[in-house]
Formats: C-alpha cells, structure tokens, sequence
C-alpha cells in the first residue's frame, strides 16, 4: 500500500471518529473511538508525511526532516489557544465537529503525497567493516544524546520552588520542546543512514510504536504517583530520570559496536594442484 492511500485512509479514520465523539455517553466508549481510532489515523497521517519527507530530499535531507517535525510544535502552539476560543463560542461538541472539519482537509494535504519514481535497482557490494562505519558514523554523535540528557534534566529541575513561576516554567517546557523536536528531527536521519531508504517506513514505524507505547504507559502513572504521594514531584523526577538513562544507554551503541561487531579477520588457504606433464 502506497503511502498516499494510507494517508488517505488514516485522515478518514480521524474524522470519521471526531465526528462520532460529540454522540457518545460513555466515557469506555470515548477511549476506544477518540483514544484509539483517532489516535490511530492521526498516526496514519503523521507517520507518510514524516518518512517521505526523508525520501524526498538527499541533499537537503536533515533540513527537510526538521521542517516536517516543526509541524507538531507550531499545532501545539496554536490548537490549545484555538481550541479554548471555539469551545467559549461553540462548546466543546461544536469544537469537536471544527475539528474534525479541519482533520478532513489531511485528506487533500495527503493526495499531494506523490509516490517517489522507482530507481533502477544496482548490485550493492555489503561488508561488515561498512556497516560498522556506517553506525559509528552515525549513533556516535554526540548531539542527540546530549539533547536527550539535557531534556531530562530540565523535566527534573521543575519541582523546585525557584522554578515554580509561570515564566521559569514556560521557558523550560519551550527549552522541553525544542530538545524533544530535535531527537524528532534527528530520528529520520539516523534511520535512513542505519537502515537505508528502502527500510525508512518499517524502521520509522517502529520508533514511534516504541513512542506510542510510552506514551501510553506513561500518564497513567504519573497520575498514580500523584494519587499515591499527594504530590507531583515525583513525577517529574521519575520522568526527567527515565529520559537521562535513554540519554545514557545512547552511549552504549558505539561500544557495542567497537567491541561487539568488530570485523574479524578471516584467513583462507588456497592449495593450487599444477601438472606439469605434458
């Protein structure tokens, strides 16, 4: 299936269950329509724009992946602002029904996802010393791990009474931001330079079920710990934590690569028989 239909398909799943959400009454049925159906064809949407953008793009590639991930900071910017002026003028069940209009319109966005014409395949020489360069290259950059140890630094700085002002507390959840943008931006680059491009959607895929999964597990149990402790400290410790210790196992990639997957030596003996009678 071609990304565009996919696309397609996931901007009429989204709005299609946006519209089905003002109708319901019961709160079970609100997480399987809105959590997981919407869910699920806004990631249908998300997940074709975010690795065609890789595609598309050789020399420009990084820029590319960055403007693309941009997106999602510019809706979180604007939508909660919109959002709370429709729901003033129409209710929430009026917001609902913009929204899924708006969600609609993916639907001509998603057609504009023209497939890449098809390379003529080449016979590809592969060896172990390039894949090793390959990924040293690649996963021994400093940067993203820093940008994730950084991001979570900055999550467990937000107990603190000296940061607990509205604009302390702004300026780390935009420094929150643009760590977390960036990883995103990153993570397309590094998927097609480990796996290559033929294996951008799968290993892209991948990456965000891993996300997606997270996310889920996640707000429950910060929720739990608020419950349970009667604070919210815990959670930004326990949230800024987890996010260092990726940061940190990110570092553990290029030794294992140094030791784990160094090329080994192979010596092959050849015997040549020559008869000499004639």
């Amino acid at each position: 299936m071609s990304y565009r239909r996919v696309a397609v398909i996931g901007s009429l799943l989204s709005t299609t269950s946006l519209l089905y959400v003002p109708f319901l009454d019961n709160i079970i049925y609100l997480y399987i329509i809105y959590g997981i159906f919407t869910g699920l064809g806004f990631a249908m949407v998300y997940l074709p724009s975010s690795v065609l953008a890789g595609l598309y793009f050789n020399k420009h590639r990084s820029l590319a992946a960055g403007v693309a991930a941009s997106g999602s900071g510019v809706g979180a910017v604007v939508f909660p602002l919109s959002v709370h002026s429709l729901i003033q003028y129409y209710g929430w069940k009026g917001s609902v029904f913009i929204l899924a209009g708006l969600s609609l319109h993916c639907i001509v966005f998603s057609a504009l996802l023209f497939p890449l014409a098809e390379k003529p395949d080449r016979k590809e020489q592969k060896s172990v010393l390039a894949i090793i360069n390959i990924l040293d290259k690649q996963t021994n950059n400093p940067d993203i791990h820093h940008m994730r140890i950084n991001v979570g630094i900055l999550l467990m700085l937000l107990p603190f009474k000296i940061f607990q002002s509205v604009e302390i507390l702004s300026l780390i959840m935009f420094l929150n931001g643009l760590g977390f943008e960036g990883i995103l931006g990153l993570l397309v680059i590094f998927t097609v330079d480990l796996l290559g491009e033929k294996a951008l959607g799968d290993g892209f895929g991948y990456l965000m079920l891993s996300n997606g999964v997270g996310s889920i597990i996640g707000p429950p149990l910060g929720g739990a710990f608020k419950d349970s402790l009667g604070t919210c400290d815990p959670t930004f410790f326990f949230a800024g934590t987890v996010i260092v210790v990726a940061g940190l196992l990110m570092f553990l990639i290029p030794i294992r690569d140094k030791f784990v997957l160094r090329p080994k030596k192979i010596t092959i003996e050849l015997t040549i028989e020559v008869n000499l009678n004639t």
